[in-house]
């Protein structure tokens, strides 16, 4: 946050610097066709060298950095409106002058700085006519075109690589902060809302080509005894280690996320609830090895259910699943179980315990990487 704040700060100020800089430069080629006393030149010089830095150090530390910076804001238009005094009213560099000032405004504020800009300059402009009095000579030389060019043609260009950043960099938090709005800080799987929108959509893709898909609901048999012996730390590492068994046991194209608490789900695309039957068989004896290590004994009770034409949304899809997780649980915990009879299903469906082999152990990343 300090450092995305000190990056704004500065490029303010690289803004601020140039266009002072840049726009110096007309006003000295108007001030040097007049005669123009020592101390409006100390003063133009004063404002184009020194106030950025000035305005710079104000705002790294203020309370509130964006309310000072308005208030940088405010004093640029001021200065900007004062100097249309000082040269006369010269038609060209005054129109430039104001419509830099105009542009760094909007960029920076949008219409709610420029509004608030507009009653700082007319109090400026009566200021400095009361100063130096009111003198109107609109015409403008060719030196004073020239002297327009470098403000004309640089200080546009930076503003809007300046503007462009700050978008990017906007695009990139928004993105980051979806995606940690759709992840499960303690397993960095998937969280419930990114598991539900997931069921919809494959939902959506039966309706269309009726491939089915299924969806496993898992549940954490002994995550309270575990909690209560060993802690809550060791409850979470408990929870990672479900994670880590998850991801291990992924295919490509299936989701894995955590519901809640000790429940977890994984979506499974283009897979009947045969198919189904066996990834959740190879997650529950995986779950079973790694829960037999401690700390605390813990198993995995799974519940299966494929879609149907007969599922308005995805909440009809979890209501079945759950039905088939209560009965694994309600018949001894630590099982597999269908909302519809194993013959119901594809011929596929006819469980081996053989043909349940875990995947290689070379293929499975440490577990103290999941954790971490």
């Amino acid at each position: 946050m300090h450092s995305t704040r000190r990056q704004n700060i500065r490029k303010v100020y690289r803004v601020r610097t140039i266009g002072l800089i840049l726009g110096a430069l007309p006003v000295c080629s108007v001030l040097a066709q007049h005669q123009t006393p020592a101390w409006l030149w100390a003063w133009m010089a004063s404002c184009a060298l020194l106030w950025p830095p000035v305005a710079r150090v104000l705002t790294s530390h203020a309370e509130h950095p964006a309310q000072r910076e308005a208030i940088n804001f405010r004093i640029d238009a001021a200065l900007g409106s004062s100097w249309v005094v000082f040269m006369h009213f010269n038609v060209l560099t005054s129109v430039v002058l104001l419509s830099m000032l105009s542009m760094e405004h909007l960029s920076m504020g949008g219409w709610e700085q420029f509004r608030s800009s507009l009653p700082a300059q007319f109090l400026a402009a009566l200021a400095a006519i009361g100063l130096v009095g009111f003198h109107f000579d609109p015409l403008s030389t060719m030196w004073d075109v020239v002297a327009c060019v470098p403000l004309l043609l640089l200080f546009p260009a930076h503003l809007s690589l300046v503007t462009f950043a700050m978008a990017k960099h906007l695009r990139e938090q928004n993105r980051k902060l979806t995606l940690l709005s759709r992840t499960d800080a303690l397993t960095q799987l998937p969280n419930r809302t990114a598991i539900v929108e997931a069921s919809e959509r494959e939902l959506l893709r039966f309706r269309r080509n009726r491939r089915q898909a299924s969806l496993i609901l898992i549940d954490v048999d002994g995550l309270k005894q575990v909690n209560d012996v060993h802690g809550h730390a060791a409850g979470d590492a408990l929870l990672r280690k479900v994670a880590y068994v998850l991801c291990m046991n992924n295919r490509d194209g299936d989701v894995a996320g955590r519901l809640s608490g000790d429940e977890f789900a994984v979506l499974l695309p283009e897979t009947d609830v045969g198919a189904a039957r066996l990834v959740g068989e190879r997650i529950r004896l995986h779950g079973e090895r790694v829960g037999a290590e401690g700390p605390g004994v813990w198993t995995l009770s799974i519940g299966i259910a494929e879609t149907s034409m007969a599922f308005d949304d995805a909440a009809a899809w979890f209501h079945d699943a759950d039905v088939a997780l209560y009965l694994a649980k309600s018949q001894g915990r630590n099982r597999v179980e269908l909302t519809a009879p194993p013959a119901a299903a594809e011929p596929s469906a006819a469980v081996d315990a053989s043909a349940i082999t875990p995947p290689p152990a070379a293929a499975a990343p440490p577990l103290d990487s999941v954790a971490r």
